[in-house]
């Protein structure tokens, strides 16, 4: 087995290799070249000799070695990809190349491939033969890796299952080895590769990065740091390892506010992190995880195999903070496990995703509303969860602390800008909102400091104090929202609960104005309210 020493010599073979043996797709070629991909079909018809496609149809696909040279040659390379890309780019390839029965089983391959390769950076035909060879053996005798029976046969069922074409197999181990030689870490090449395989083939355990991003800030704003963290269907452990870099972090700041003269970045941290997860695959790459990003050592952290639900009555440990993205079943009795698995500290939440029907009349928020434990409400945009439509983030409080009113934040209208798995954002995506984590956490803070609305964050964007006894929450939530926009409502809404007149007086000017402003958008015209035409009133 070779070492881990790295050559630096070996990246420009590793590039050039890589660009041999890489395709590429109309629009990265855009990207490239900073172009609309308008641009690429016009060179294809014109007499500059632009390379034809390897792979012909509706979405041709051209070697990158050669659409670099054009583009290079005729001075039109806007932009080089980085490591990263073309590590994604040869992970995508090895999905394009496993047969269909194991796609499943590739995320787990990756996975493995991320631990194991460095080991064989000097010689990388020695992994790709690992499985012919008995090399495994060896590699698990002479190996720095702490690994406990369970991760070790983890890695040999997926290194030995799972037969991937062996020239796409060492084009990605090359590209592991360019990503490391431009400085990459491990653990961020194995998150960049399970996000790059789950734009092939999503999957349910996984949670998607603008709400990781928004669950990471909320928490680290609003809960104390260094508590007991808890994830009770953790999947492959997105949030804990965000939360874990976030808790690093958070850490070392704390110490250079006080002006440490002895600070140590690599002392331990006062955190302690669990995950479960009913799935061993699954809970072994979220042990992965955990371990790449946690090295060296700084926080406490545990990864369990089990099912939280098997909880009989009451759980066996509270936490400070519990974040659960659970699947879509079950909703309420993932909500009581989460209520329940809270410490009475005035201070804890539970973050907890739910699909919107939840927030129904006699759904399953019903006892938390009665419980008076229901803080705030982020209602999110689509497309956050696969099978999942109208997401909600709800924040739980613990038992010591009661909220008579809800605060309900709707980002639903938000379109969120996709992620580029190109080189570059690609110029064909219409310019989008992206999640205001921010502005939603200083909304939540003031909402709990003040018990009221600062209009001045999230402009454009709804925010209500919605009654605990309130039915409907979502539905009672939009009418309202819809109704103050139709009736030009500059001022803050008036709380769910208030009197049953102002109620009726606001959907009577809502039914007065709303027919002039469809007038006004179908006719594509400005008129004024009076000259609008009485057959379009509502009556």
């Amino acid at each position: 087995m070779a070492g881990k020493t790295l050559r630096g010599s070996t990246a420009a073979r590793d590039l050039g290799l890589l660009r041999r043996y890489l395709k590429v797709t109309t629009g990265e070629i855009a990207d490239l070249a900073g172009k609309d991909p308008s641009a690429v079909s016009h060179w294809r018809k014109g007499k500059r000799g632009f390379p034809e496609p390897v792979v012909g149809g509706r979405s041709p696909l051209f070697r990158y070695d050669e659409v670099h040279d054009w583009l290079g040659h005729h001075d039109k390379l806007a932009h080089e990809p980085d490591a990263v890309w073309l590590w994604r780019k040869s992970v995508q390839a090895l999905h394009e190349s496993t047969g269909v029965s194991e796609r499943s089983r590739l995320r787990g391959y990756v996975t493995a491939m991320v631990v194991v390769l460095p080991d064989f950076l000097v010689d990388l035909a020695d992994f790709v033969e690992l499985l012919e060879t008995g090399g495994f053996d060896q590699w698990l005798a002479e190996t720095d890796r702490d690994l406990d029976a369970d991760l070790v046969e983890f890695l040999r069922d997926h290194l030995t299952d799972v037969e991937p074409d062996r020239e796409i197999l060492r084009c990605a181990a090359r590209a592991f080895r360019y990503a490391l030689d431009n400085h990459y870490t491990d653990c961020i090449l194995l998150d960049e590769a399970l996000d790059a395989l789950n734009v092939l083939s999503p999957v349910q355990t996984t949670t998607s990065e603008p709400v990781v991003a928004l669950i990471s800030e909320l928490i680290g704003n609003l809960c104390d740091h260094g508590g007991t963290v808890a994830d009770l269907a953790c999947g492959e452990a997105t949030l804990l390892t965000s939360l874990l870099e976030q808790d690093r972090w958070m850490g070392e700041a704390l110490a250079l506010d006080r002006d440490d003269v002895d600070l140590d970045l690599q002392k331990p941290s006062d955190s302690r992190f669990l995950g479960i997860e009913i799935d061993r695959d699954t809970a072994a790459i979220a042990h992965i995880r955990l371990m790449l990003h946690n090295s060296p050592a700084t926080a406490d952290w545990h990864i369990q195999v089990g099912n939280s639900l098997a909880v009989a009555h009451e759980p066996a440990e509270r936490f400070d903070t519990v974040i659960l993205d659970p699947p879509t079943t079950k909703t309420k009795a993932w909500l009581n496990l989460a209520s329940k698995s809270l410490t009475t500290n005035p201070a804890s939440r539970a973050f907890v995703l739910l699909p919107s029907s939840a927030l129904a009349a006699d759904g399953p928020c019903a006892s938390l509303l009665r419980e008076r434990r229901l803080e705030a409400i982020v209602h999110l945009p689509n497309r956050f969860k696969k099978n999942s439509r109208g997401l909600v983030l709800c924040l739980i409080t613990g038992e010591s602390t009661s909220c008579k009113e809800i605060l309900y934040i709707n980002l639903a209208d938000l379109k969120i800008r996709n992620p580029s798995y190109g080189p570059v954002i690609p110029l064909s995506n219409p310019s989008a909102d992206s999640l205001p984590a921010g502005d939603v956490c200083a909304a939540i803070s003031h909402w709990r400091d003040t018990q009221t609305i600062n209009e001045e964050l999230l402009p454009g964007v709804s925010q209500l104090a919605v009654d605990r006894g309130t039915d409907d929450l979502i539905t009672t939530a939009l009418h309202y929202a819809e109704a103050r926009e139709a009736a030009g409502e500059s001022a803050p809404p008036p709380p769910l609960d208030a009197p049953q007149e102002l109620k009726r007086r606001l959907t009577r000017r809502a039914r007065r104005f709303r027919p002039y402003r469809l007038h006004s958008q179908a006719a594509g015209t400005n008129p004024e309210p009076g000259s609008q035409p009485q057959d379009n009133r509502l009556r």
